[in-house]
Parts: C-alpha cells; sequence; structure tokens
C-alpha cells in the first residue's frame, strides 16, 4: 500500500511539473502571437512569414519544451523529439538532444544513432557528437571504439579535453602506458593554457594519478 502511494504522488508530482511547463510555454505562444500580429507581413513574403513563424515556434516553444523533458523524463523527451524533427527535419542539434535522452536512459546503441544521425543532418562530424559518441561507447565498454571517436574530434577542434577522454578509455582498456602519456599531455595542456589557478584541484588530482600509474606500471 505504501508503495502505491509513492507511486502515485510520484506521477502527481511529474504531471504538475509538465502541466507548469506547457503553461509556462503557452504565456509564450500568447506573447509570440501578439508579435506576429504586430508585425507588418506585407514585409515578407508568404513563404519567409511562414518560415519566421516556424522558427520563432521552434525558439519559443519546442526548444524550451525539450529541454524541460530531458530533466524531467528523458523517455518521454526521446519519443516526443521523433514528433519535433517530422516538422523540423533539418534541425541537427534536436537530433543531438534526443541523443542525450536516450544516454540518460542508458539506451546507448539508440544514443549513438541519434549522434551519428545528427551529423548526417549537419552534413558533417562535429567534436560535440564525436565525443558523445565516445561517451556511449565507453559506457558499452568499447574502449578503442571510443578512443577513435575522441582522437576524431580532436582532430576537427584543438579541445584539449579529449586527451582526457583518451587517457581515461586507455586506463579502463588496462594499457597503463598510453594512459600516462595521454594524461601527461592533458596536464601539459592545462599548464600551457595558463589554467593552474582555475583549475588547481583538477592539476593537483591529475599530478597525483600519474604518479600512482607509474608507481603500478613498475
Amino acid at each position: 500500500m505504501k508503495q502505491k502511494t509513492v507511486k502515485y504522488i510520484a506521477i502527481i508530482f511529474i504531471g504538475s511539473f509538465v502541466i507548469s511547463i506547457i503553461s509556462g510555454i503557452g504565456l509564450n505562444i500568447w506573447g509570440l502571437s501578439n508579435i506576429f500580429e504586430s508585425n507588418n507581413s506585407s514585409d515578407f513574403s508568404e513563404e519567409e512569414y511562414k518560415e519566421y513563424q516556424k522558427q520563432e515556434m521552434l525558439r519559443n516553444y519546442y526548444n524550451p519544451l525539450v529541454d524541460s523533458l530531458l530533466d524531467a523524463n528523458p523517455r518521454i523527451a526521446a519519443a516526443y523529439i521523433d514528433s519535433v524533427l517530422i516538422r523540423y527535419p533539418s534541425e541537427y542539434d534536436m537530433a543531438f538532444r534526443q541523443g542525450i535522452a536516450y544516454h540518460r536512459i542508458d539506451s546507448l546503441e539508440k544514443a549513438i544513432a541519434s549522434y551519428q544521425k545528427a551529423m548526417d543532418i549537419n552534413g558533417g562530424e562535429y567534436p560535440q557528437a564525436l565525443q558523445y559518441i565516445g561517451f556511449a561507447l565507453s559506457d558499452l565498454k568499447k574502449y578503442d571504439e571510443a578512443i577513435v571517436q575522441f582522437e576524431k574530434a580532436s582532430s576537427i577542434s584543438s579541445g584539449y579535453e579529449n586527451e582526457l577522454y583518451i587517457a581515461e578509455n586507455y586506463e579502463l582498456k588496462g594499457d597503463t602506458e598510453e594512459a600516462i602519456r595521454y594524461y601527461k599531455l592533458f596536464l601539459s595542456s592545462l599548464e600551457a593554457n595558463n589554467l593552474n589557478l582555475r583549475y588547481w584541484e583538477d592539476i593537483r588530482d591529475l599530478k597525483k594519478k600519474i604518479t600512482e600509474l607509474e608507481i603500478t606500471k613498475q
């Protein structure tokens, strides 16, 4: 009986949360309708005006709703994004967020497929999607494949965080020598970019980890 009560309370809480989200978004839509009415549509062609309205709906309605659902219930978010992508098939970031939703409910293969879909829509690979594919592969214990994704992300962008991700995956797969090498590269990047003060705790912990790994290797 107690378990059922807790379940009902959880359902009521989620329902109230979603209603509050929709209510807030409803106010945005009401505001948007006033903006549309006040704009002189003669400044646009009919097609341009429709596209303008469509993009405003994306920015003020769909994006906030999806972001809220991602936090409240990723499973619902993943399903809902399918309908949004029908209306906005060229929005690669929406496909990426669907990947995040799947990732949060541990549907890792679906997450990878969504991240890949985001890159397909984008017309090419980009670092963030490659990194998240790497995270999912690492969670699947496919460390070599994950490393490949982080290396590809690093080749597109100079973001030195990829060195950390590569090091972590080498450590997870038991390759201590390569893990140390990439941890040292990451440490050098932090120090070279004058991030000693901002990340002093991370630098301290990283140095400790490298020392421990070097002892283990001996």
